[in-house]
């Protein structure tokens, strides 16, 4: 789930002569930059103002949130701690939002340690429990994520964010009903709730109510259209119903919105293989991103390996099902896939060895096919 931050820029009043005078036209300026969405413009008023007024702890925090908006991770964390230094009169603002910046750094044990100095200085707030709820659910340490989402409700129990992250543990922990409940509330309190709507899709979608979450994705999709994730689940939702051509849209679009995205690449790569084009070249394409993006996932090189196969490209395919060996020597799948490589290249006793690999692995190898080994 997204975690959305209210960013606080403080402006104060200073005694009225000339140098608090400018200062305030630096903050000026920049405040109408960020206005018009300019932060690199409202970054620089405020390292200019800081070369007349040096370790101003207002300009170090607000070019800080600035920096952070501009995802300027650690030069945020740099101005924050500064202002901080420098004695910025609301400490808890910025030990919240350094927090914020090495969450999203992936850095969870240090987020959590500055959201906890935040909730020091503020024990109340319900906005930097969710924060921190959210810390915890990253870390997988879902009781304690329900327990803090639990005290933010009983500060403020009608904070949708709060109710979000709640269901996200519920549904992680199975308990759907409680998921459900919680993000229909958190819906009906922020209509905006766009997490809300694709988080209760993936509930419906796994109870095999696909019209249902595709109702719910397409609410969310109009409130936030460039939210990677739910045009994913969209994807998941027509390549399970076999609409092969809409699942590849929606997954080249996820795509589009984040080249990263490792499995929107897996699972376009595997719908083109079973789309009504048969387009493996394109899936070979899909699968070998995957694997740019993850070198040791043993699915991924299999994968490619079994749509090399289907071009024919039998040696290539074989460097494939070596390399999900090497990853993962009990992925039976990979035993019977070279198997079946090595009987096209006419390497019958290896493939007997690996089928009689693949089944004591567990996977299951049809007669017609061990009957090239008798």
């Amino acid at each position: 789930m997204r975690n959305c931050v209210l960013y606080f820029v403080l402006i104060l009043v200073f005694p009225i002569d000339s140098l608090s005078q400018t200062f305030r036209e630096f903050e000026e300026r920049a405040r109408t930059y960020h206005q018009k969405g300019d932060l690199d413009s409202a970054i620089r008023e405020y390292s200019i103002a800081l070369l007349f007024f040096p370790n101003n702890p207002i300009a170090l925090y607000n070019r800080g949130v600035y920096k952070l908006e501009s995802f300027e991770f650690e030069p945020a964390i740099k101005d924050l701690k500064k202002s901080i230094f420098y004695k910025f009169p609301e400490p808890v603002h910025p030990l919240r939002n350094i927090g914020t910046c090495f969450s999203e750094l992936g850095n969870l044990d240090s987020a959590l340690i500055y959201f906890e100095k935040a909730l020091e200085v503020n024990p109340d707030s319900y906005s930097i429990l969710k924060d921190k709820g959210l810390v915890y659910y990253k870390l997988g340490m879902l009781n304690q994520a329900l327990e803090t989402f639990n005290k933010a409700l009983q500060i403020e129990p009608t904070y949708a964010p709060i109710l979000t992250g709640r269901g996200q543990v519920y549904q992680d922990l199975g308990e759907f009903s409680k998921a459900m409940n919680d993000y229909t509330r958190a819906i009906s309190l922020d209509k905006t709730s766009y997490d809300a709507f694709n988080n209760r899709g993936n509930i419906k979608k796994e109870l095999g109510d696909f019209e249902g979450a595709i109702l719910d994705y397409e609410k969310a999709i109009k409130i936030y259209p460039d939210y990677y994730l739910t045009y994913f689940n969209l994807g998941v939702v027509f390549m399970e119903s076999k609409d092969f051509d809409k699942a590849i849209t929606y997954f080249s679009k996820s795509i589009d919105l984040n080249p990263y995205y490792e499995e929107a690449y897996l699972n376009r790569g595997v719908t083109r293989a079973q789309s009504s084009s048969k387009d493996y070249l394109g899936s070979v394409l899909d699968f070998s991103k995957a694997i740019e993006l993850n070198p040791y996932s043993a699915v991924n090189h299999n994968n490619r390996g079994f749509t090399r196969m289907n071009l024919g490209d039998f040696e290539m395919a074989l460097e494939d099902f070596n390399t999900a060996i090497s990853l993962d020597p009990n992925y039976g799948m990979a035993y019977k896939n070279r198997a079946r490589s090595k009987v096209k290249l006419n390497r019958i006793s290896e493939a007997c060895e690996d089928y009689n690999s693949a089944i004591q692995k567990g996977e299951p190898v049809s007669e017609k096919e061990l009957s090239v080994c008798n």
